[in-house]
């Protein structure tokens, strides 16, 4: 699980690169768990990469022979040996440590070669000769990466902390990355809550030198069918290879393995694969004993052997799960996301490693839903968009926004949307709103979410693998809807598990498209006729919701709420209604996500965790 930082002064004059590294170090150290600190400095460049051996890391940074040239590499990349390989004359030779192969494979082959990796990683390059850093990231930017450039210095990192540790002060809040965030529970593009922090693009290069920064993709998803993979049934077995060999490729070792399994689809179809390689698999799952992702998670464990444990929220301290969750994922997500900070004492002792099924909906056709087809233009998208997937709707932003601010930056945010639907060059609209859930929505949020385990364990998600990713933007949009492919996929791949029902629908899978569709719409009817029927019901706040008055009264400030953006008395009524149970809890989490950041980085000066944001282990 490393963690790498920097810092690289892009003016002329000397700075303090090296005191501005140590405090960085300080601020991302975790008491309790045993890291191993590398570093690398000259006066204008710093860098530091904590690390505990789990992704086999060790070894680095890797410098050429002339010295010129430094690597760091954050993350794990899964066919870096076999790559290496492949480029060396002497079959001989034991492949180096991953830090230096990646350094062979850049000296090699340039920038490009970023485009021969698999896998979930951070590369920082720094060239002294040519006073340069260049950062590149996986194609699909699972581990996120920041920087920010101000005052003719270059902070960069995988964690917004150390960005201001290093600088000695937290930038304010950005006001549109506010209203992102508080529309959608995470931010779009490449905004963040902070002014001037950017995330960095999907399968890009970002390059510091002199005093300019620069970003290029050299990867953009796009549907394109040229795989010559035509029926149904070919595109299954294709897909049921494809992701067997991606899960094959990341159990490589003696490492501990578990896996995140509920009963859905995309955490049945990799445990099924893991299956293939190992029955040693420690299997979690996260709920109420009547829930049927307890149920079925249960069952699929024992059909595959596998040891389970149910993780239950019966007895969590929002309180004391709150600034735990907000340090570590620094206002990228609504902290409620993120329960299984609380069970790393449980987890960490069976698994260093967790698999789980992120991305699999997205890809698979999972998001795929009649509103699409019926949008006529990529505004109207855009539109659908935002009515689909906001946690906070535009009424409920206009209690707590102040009009002369959200007026105006409302719509903004949708048109930037729909330029970002735009740039995907995609005019089929189903297929450009897969794109943009790829490309945004998996990127700012679903990948947001493994930074509150990756200090105590290390996620993988086999669905982001070059192969199956292509497999997938190859395929008709006949194939994905309704996940038909993905479905007839564990049918025919994992047989042993397809009986298992699906806990979205209590229904064991169907290779008939009308009748799943038959089931889906009598469930969603039913969801909606509760819904009315409970509408004027207390919502309440959820698990471990009674300390949460505590804390609004002892650490809660409304001055995190800038008085020209936000209504403070409605802000205070709309808390008030989800604590007396006469609200909903999702303005609540967003405003209290908020008011936790600025709590903990508001102030600058980080210098180190601070006592109730340390791990229970």
């Amino acid at each position: 699980m490393p963690n790498l930082a920097g810092i690289f002064d892009m003016t002329s004059r000397p700075t303090e690169t090296v005191a501005a590294a140590a405090r960085l170090v300080r601020v991302l150290g975790v008491v309790g768990v045993k890291y191993v600190a590398r570093e690398w400095h000259d006066e204008r460049f710093a860098a530091v990469n904590l690390l505990n051996g789990i992704c086999g890391n060790l070894d680095q940074p890797a410098i050429s022979a002339t010295g010129n040239v430094v690597l760091f590499l954050d993350g794990e990349i899964s066919n870096l040996a076999e790559e290496w390989q492949a480029t060396t004359v002497d079959l001989e030779v034991a492949t180096p440590s991953p830090a230096r192969a990646c350094l062979d494979l850049c000296q090699q082959y340039g920038d490009g070669f970023v485009k021969r990796l698999d896998g979930q990683f951070n590369v920082l390059l720094y060239d002294c000769s040519n006073r340069s850093v260049k950062v590149f990231n996986d194609r699909l930017a699972y581990r996120p990466f920041y920087y920010w450039c101000a005052d003719g210095l270059a902070v960069f990192g995988l964690e917004k902390k150390a960005l201001f540790a290093a600088r000695g002060r937290t930038p304010p809040f950005d006001p549109m990355g506010t209203l992102e965030f508080m529309a959608f529970g995470h931010n779009l593009d490449d905004r963040t809550v902070f002014a001037g922090v950017e995330a960095m693009p999907q399968g890009s290069v970002v390059e510091f030198k002199d005093s300019r920064v620069t970003a290029r993709r050299y990867w953009r998803p796009a549907y394109d069918n040229r795989t010559g993979v035509r029926s149904l049934e070919e595109g299954a077995l294709e897909l049921g290879r494809r992701l067997s060999r991606a899960v094959t490729r990341r159990t490589q070792g003696t490492r501990s393995y578990g896996i995140f399994l509920s009963g859905g689809l995309d955490s049945r179809a990799v445990a099924g694969a893991l299956a293939g390689v190992r029955r040693d698999i420690a299997s979690f799952t996260f709920g109420k004993d009547d829930s049927p992702d307890l149920r079925y998670g249960r069952e699929l464990a024992a059909k595959l052997g596998f040891p389970h444990y149910r993780l239950a929220y019966d007895d969590i301290s929002l309180t004391e799960l709150l600034p735990r969750v907000v340090w570590r994922t620094e206002g990228s997500i609504s902290f409620n996301e993120t329960y299984s900070i609380a069970q790393h004492e449980y987890i960490r002792p069976k698994a260093a490693v967790i698999f789980n099924g992120h991305f699999g909906d997205a890809i698979s056709g999972g998001h795929l839903l009649p509103g699409q087809f019926l949008a006529r233009n990529k505004r109207q998208l855009a539109e659908h968009i935002v009515a689909k997937r906001s946690l906070l709707h535009l009424p409920t932003l206009r209690v707590l926004f102040r009009s002369s601010f959200l007026d105006d930056a409302h719509l903004e945010m949708v048109r930037g949307i729909e330029r970002s639907l735009v740039s995907l060059e995609e005019d089929r609209l189903p297929l450009a709103h897969n794109l943009w859930d790829m490309t945004v929505r998996q990127r700012r949020f679903t990948f947001s979410s493994p930074a509150v385990d990756r200090y105590v364990v290390e996620q993988v998600t086999p669905f982001t693998d070059n192969d199956v990713v292509d497999l997938m933007l190859s395929l008709p949009v006949r194939h994905l809807f309704g996940q038909r492919v993905y479905k007839r996929m564990i049918l025919q791949t994992f047989p042993e598990i397809a009986g298992v029902p699906w806990a979205k629908t209590g229904h064991r899978l169907s290779t008939s498209l009308v009748v799943d569709m038959a089931v889906q719409a009598r469930l969603y009817v039913a969801k909606r006729i509760r819904r009315t029927a409970t509408r004027a019901e207390p919502t309440g706040t959820g698990p471990g919701s009674g300390d949460l008055k505590t804390y609004i009264d002892t650490r809660f400030s409304l001055d995190a709420f800038a008085a020209d953006l936000f209504d403070r008395d409605a802000i205070q009524r709309v808390i008030q209604a989800a604590l007396d149970g006469s609200g909903s809890a999702a303005p609540l989490f967003v405003l209290l996500t908020l008011a936790e950041c600025a709590r903990l980085f508001g102030t600058g000066g980080l210098t180190e965790p601070p006592p109730e944001t340390r791990p229970v282990l």
